[in-house]
Order: C-alpha cells, then sequence, then structure tokens
C-alpha cells in the first residue's frame, strides 16, 4: 500500500492562524476542548464527523494520508477527475513537484503494481471540499468558510472512500457508492436528436427549429426522441435573470414551437442559466436586490444570492413558466459552478453565503427547480459540479464544449477534440450509475461555417466514434439536409443510440488509444484511436480484454472482416479513429449482423432466428446470420464461408434472388 491509511492525520486551520493545529487520529477519534471529530469506516466508506463543545471559527479541516517515501521511485502514474463537468480531466506522471487537485476523485497507479490507489469523495451535500495529492500525501480538505461552530451540533462531513484494487473494479464500486449515497437517478431512456447550440448558436428562431424538427422526423422515423434549443431564444442577454420567451425569434411563441415538436411524437427542450445575471440584462435594474455583486463568476456577470430567500421564489416562477407556459419537459442548465465560485477558477475559490455553506445553499437552490418541474421532467446540467447535482439531475455533461469558437487563444478544434474524447472515456464509470453521461453535441460539418471547426472526414469520423461508444445521449448539432450524405450517415448510424458504455483498455493512458464498450457476454464494441499526425497501422490482440478467436466486423464499413485472435486495421488516417464488433463464434444459428447502423443492428434485431424464416429488411439494409458447420440454411443465400460455418443473408428466400 501507498497511502497509509491506518495513520491518517487530522489538520485542523483557524482563520486567526496560518499555522494549523494537528492530531493523530487514534481508533478513529479527536478529542480536544474545542471539539470531538470521529472518522468512520463501514462498508468501505469513510463519514468523518465534528461535535462541537464550543464555538471556534474554523478556516478549513484537513484529513492527511502520509505516502510511502520510494513512492516516486515507481514511475507513479496519476488521474485526476477535476473540478467540473466542463472540465479537461488529467493523466499523466508525477515527479516531485506535482500536486494534483480534484473535487472528486485522484487516482495513481505504479508500474509494479496491478492495484491503483486513490481517494474519491462519494457526497457533496453541505461543504465545498477537494482532495490533493502531492509527492509525500493525499489530503482530503473541507473548506468550513470561516464559519463559527454551533456548541452542541453535529456536523456531518462528506464522505469518502479509499481505491485498493485494480482501477476497474474500484471505478464500478466507486459510481455504485455514489448512485447509492446520493439516490442517483440516470435518465434509462437515452437522449437523441437536436441541439441547437453548435449549429446555430445565438440565432435561433422558430423557422429554424421547425425546420430542423421536420427533418428529424424524416432522416430518423420514430427513432430519436428530443428537440433541445439552446441559448437565444429568450429575450434580453444569456444571464437575463428572468426568462421569456424572444417574440421577434418566435413569433407565435414558444408554447407553438414546443406543440409541433410534442407531434412528432419528440421531447421539447430549453436552455436555461439560471444561476447568473448579467449587469447588461434589461431586467438587472428589477433584480439588482438579489445578485450577489460582490462575486462574479465572469466579468460583469454576477450570481444570485443564495441566502436570499426570493431568489428560490424566483426559480419557482421561472420553472412554472417554462413547463406550464412553454410546454418545455426537458432542460439543460447551464453555468451552475458559478453559484459556488469563479468559473474555471478550480478548487479554492468559493462564493461564501451567510446562512448555511455553499454547497448545501446550491443544492437547495438545485432541489427547488426539480422539485417545481417535477420527477418525469428531465434535467441535464452543464458548467456544473458534479457531486453536488448527483441524485438531482437525470444527465450531466461530461466534457467541455466540442466547439470553443475562432479565436486565437483557444485550441485547435483538433486539439479541443482529443480533449474531450479523453475526458468522455476517463469519466465513463458515472454513465448509468450516477447520472446518464452527455459527450457533447455531435459536429460533423464540412465546411467553413465561421466557428474554427473545419475538420476532415477522418476527424469527424473519430468525433462520432467517440460519441458512440460514450453509451449517451447523442444530439447532433447540424442541419442534416446541408451536410454530404457520407457525413450524414455518421449521424444517422446512431441513432437511435445502443447506450453501452466505453471504457479505456488502459485507464491511465492520457489519450486512451482503444475502448471497449460490453453489450453482453457475447457481444463487445471497440474503437481503435490514432492522435497522431501521421498514417499508422494498428493491431490489437483480443487478449488484452480477455477474449480469444472472434468473429470481428467492420462498423464503419458495416461488414466481416475475419475471424481472428486480434484485430487488423489498415493504414489508419491521421487524426482517425476505427469501430468494430467482435462476437464469439456462434455454436448455432444466430442473427449476426445488419447494415442498418453502426451498431450493426445489436440494439434494434432481436438475436435469435427461425432458421426457415427471412427477417424483414428496410430501407436496403442487408440482414446476415451465421449457421455453424453441419447446420442447413436452405433458402438463404449464402454469402461467407468461414472455417466455422457459413455467414448468409437472410433479406429474402433463395427464390427471391
Amino acid at each position: 500500500m501507498l497511502i497509509n491509511k491506518d495513520a491518517p492525520v487530522l489538520s485542523i486551520e483557524y482563520p486567526v492562524s496560518n499555522i494549523p493545529v494537528q492530531y493523530e487520529i487514534k481508533d478513529g477519534t479527536v478529542s480536544c476542548d474545542e471539539f470531538v471529530f470521529n472518522l468512520q469506516s463501514k462498508n468501505g466508506i469513510l463519514s468523518p464527523y465534528l461535535y462541537s463543545k464550543t464555538d471556534p471559527a474554523l478556516k478549513a479541516i484537513e484529513i492527511i494520508y502520509p505516502l510511502k517515501p520510494n513512492f516516486l521511485n515507481k514511475n507513479p502514474m496519476f488521474y485526476s477527475d477535476m473540478n467540473c463537468t466542463n472540465d479537461i480531466t488529467k493523466c499523466g506522471c508525477m515527479d516531485e513537484k506535482s500536486e494534483i487537485c480534484s473535487r472528486t476523485l485522484i487516482l495513481v497507479k505504479t508500474d509494479d503494481d496491478k492495484k491503483s490507489e486513490g481517494i474519491g469523495f462519494l457526497t457533496a451535500h453541505r461543504f465545498y471540499a477537494w482532495i490533493l495529492l502531492t509527492s509525500d500525501s493525499f489530503t482530503v480538505h473541507y473548506d468550513m468558510e470561516d464559519k463559527r461552530l454551533i456548541p452542541g451540533e453535529k456536523y456531518n462531513l462528506e464522505k469518502y472512500t479509499v481505491c485498493e484494487e485494480p482501477v476497474e473494479c474500484f471505478l464500478e464500486r466507486y459510481a455504485m457508492l455514489i448512485g447509492k449515497e446520493n439516490n442517483s437517478r440516470p435518465l434509462a431512456s437515452v437522449p437523441s436528436g437536436f441541439c441547437s447550440w453548435s449549429c446555430y448558436y445565438g440565432e435561433v428562431s422558430e423557422d429554424k427549429i421547425l425546420n430542423c424538427a421536420e427533418k428529424l422526423k424524416f432522416y430518423t422515423a420514430e427513432k430519436a426522441n428530443l428537440i433541445q434549443i439552446d441559448d437565444g431564444w429568450q429575450k434580453s442577454r444569456s444571464f437575463p435573470g428572468i426568462w421569456e420567451e424572444n417574440t421577434e425569434r418566435f413569433p407565435r411563441g414558444i408554447a407553438y414551437t414546443a406543440e409541433r415538436v410534442h407531434e412528432y411524437g419528440l421531447k421539447f427542450g430549453l436552455w436555461l442559466a439560471p444561476g447568473l445575471i448579467d449587469e447588461k440584462s434589461e431586467y438587472y435594474g428589477d433584480l439588482k436586490h438579489l445578485a450577489r455583486t460582490d462575486a462574479s463568476p465572469i466579468p460583469g456577470v454576477h450570481s444570485f444570492d443564495l441566502d436570499n430567500p426570493e431568489y428560490y421564489k424566483l426559480l419557482r416562477t421561472t420553472f412554472r413558466r417554462m413547463t406550464d407556459e412553454y410546454h418545455a419537459d426537458y432542460f439543460k442548465l447551464d453555468f451552475l459552478d458559478g453559484l459556488l465560485g469563479k468559473m474555471g477558477a478550480g478548487q479554492k475559490s468559493v462564493t461564501r453565503y451567510n446562512t448555511d455553506y455553499c454547497v448545501a445553499l446550491f443544492r437547495k437552490a438545485m432541489q427547488t427547480i426539480r422539485d417545481t418541474v417535477g420527477e418525469n421532467t428531465v434535467l441535464l446540467s452543464c458548467g456544473s459540479p458534479i457531486l453536488e447535482c448527483a441524485g438531482i439531475f437525470d444527465i450531466q455533461r461530461i466534457s467541455c464544449d466540442i466547439i470553443w469558437g475562432k479565436n486565437y487563444e483557444n485550441p485547435s478544434y483538433w486539439t479541443i477534440m482529443q480533449q474531450v474524447t479523453s475526458t468522455v472515456f476517463h469519466r465513463y464509470f458515472y454513465n448509468h450509475s450516477v447520472f446518464l453521461n452527455d459527450p457533447d453535441g455531435l459536429v460533423v460539418r464540412d465546411y467553413d461555417n465561421g466557428d474554427g471547426f473545419d475538420c476532415t472526414y477522418s476527424e469527424a469520423l473519430f468525433w462520432a466514434v467517440s460519441v458512440a461508444l460514450s453509451g449517451g445521449s447523442v444530439l447532433y448539432n447540424e442541419e442534416l439536409e446541408n451536410l454530404s450524405p457520407p457525413r450524414r450517415k455518421l449521424i444517422l448510424g446512431q441513432i437511435p443510440p445502443i447506450g453501452i458504455t466505453g471504457r479505456p483498455v488502459n485507464y491511465f493512458e492520457e489519450k486512451p488509444e482503444a475502448v471497449i464498450a460490453e453489450l453482453d457476454s457475447e457481444t463487445s464494441f471497440i474503437g481503435l484511436f490514432n492522435y497522431t499526425d501521421s498514417l499508422r497501422d494498428i493491431t490489437f490482440s483480443l487478449e488484452k480484454v480477455g477474449m480469444g478467436r472472434s468473429m470481428i466486423f467492420d462498423c464503419i464499413k458495416r461488414k466481416y472482416a475475419e475471424t481472428s485472435s486480434e484485430i487488423k486495421s489498415a493504414l489508419m488516417n491521421p487524426h482517425s479513429a476505427a469501430l468494430f464488433m467482435v462476437k464469439q463464434i456462434p455454436t448455432k444459428p444466430t442473427f449476426l449482423y445488419s447494415t442498418e447502423n453502426m451498431f450493426l443492428g445489436q440494439n434494434t434485431r432481436q438475436k435469435d432466428i427461425c432458421s426457415n424464416t427471412a427477417l424483414c429488411a428496410e430501407n436496403g439494409e442487408q440482414l446476415y446470420a451465421f449457421y455453424p458447420s453441419g447446420y442447413s440454411f436452405s433458402g438463404f443465400k449464402p454469402e461467407i464461408e468461414t472455417d466455422d460455418g457459413t455467414i448468409v443473408c437472410i433479406n429474402r428466400k433463395q427464390s427471391e434472388y
């Protein structure tokens, strides 16, 4: 063990002193004249609490776990989940100068150990907290905001867990514990359809949205389920404070647009940023008394005052209008982290309130929204703290925007694409356990849209495979009718989504080059990624994922490739990806694959077939089954003979060819 978890040290910092008082935690308890501290451990969950005897003001509480002295000699690799949904996660090598922070999770692994180690928070219910890893210790830090303790009150600090197992086992356990501790509500039905942001940005209108709804219905039939309008539908600016429809852009009103969308059998979504208000908003004069003018997460933009009861009344009024008048049943709530501090400032910036600790008030505001819209309305958080939203939101963004805009200070679109892909796969463990993951929009355009996103087809394929393997939302940000057929196929090929989550084969790889998503005990999807600027001949041994000789299918070309114990990708273009389905060799007649979609029909077709029944194919798709050697396939057309049996086309009877 690198972490000396049996000998942590309690460090108490007071606002009047720069020198913290430290205590050795013996038998999980520290007692002094001012308080009693206890660290309980049960079923892998560490639950610290503080019982106050007097009323000291506390700046911070830290629980420090020393690391073994020779730690750095073992070439440790670290993973940091960072602080916010839109942060890029970090993965790399440690040295003596490393200071790695996260408000959720930090893991570390050395060369000579199959197990990983680390610490992850399970709750964020009241206190602003973070984890710090340095070359000599792990520190669990609670910001006590200089508040005085109340004598006789018990302060339950945020729960956490310690990792001492292989990373995949830990992440499964970690996500399960978060879900249990927060009564999480991940959305069961994966959203798919259209989001307006990276298509129209703030220039949305009734005509544009209704056209996209019509085209969505035309191209996907009954396979999609959502139209979501992003910023621009409202009057005033991006942070107006009062959210009312822009009748110049939506002359018949938002409710009319919602009704037309609902007639297509789709959910209707709206974007809001309900925690912030812009000084230039036409409503700022009316709401200035609710704003924290000393808290500006963005220059010229203030957070609302979570101490003020009128703010919660404003939230209830806003979201009743959204549901009752505008008929929205899906909300993307953005810039939520601004209620806790300066956007992008990391873990050491916190807005302090008077009536309670900041995280408690943040959750009170989010729960107010949930209570107002009801349990059946979908809530997506974006630009938000992760654990602070757990149990309240159905979906959370797990990466930054795929497009940042044509600004020379921004990274290139290709740099962003790599970072987002890496973050999506490193945060795979949240999906379907804590919330449903949202990887951001599926953008594959091949023309200059003025936004700096001028990707090659290979790069569009790279991002499409990333979204497909995320197991989360598939919301394209394009006008389908204006895409070239190959790029449109990248979108339509993954609607409906398959909803299974890809995990990195090597979790501590900074840029995961191989990702596996397991459909069942017999079938998996494997994505291979080329981040380099050169052509690469990629070979992947199935032994790395515990599989032997299997049937391999190219999901992009939608065809059988070979039966082998390794995937051999032909020369892969720079900045590209490939997606393969790997299936154990069937021992009885079985539906094999369809050319219908990127997932080869595994999410739309039943596996079992009757040997004398042809399946119904649509829109030119081809359906294939496998008959092992010794089984008859009379009436079907044989396509490919393998050493193990025959692949046959089962669209039509032999007599129809």
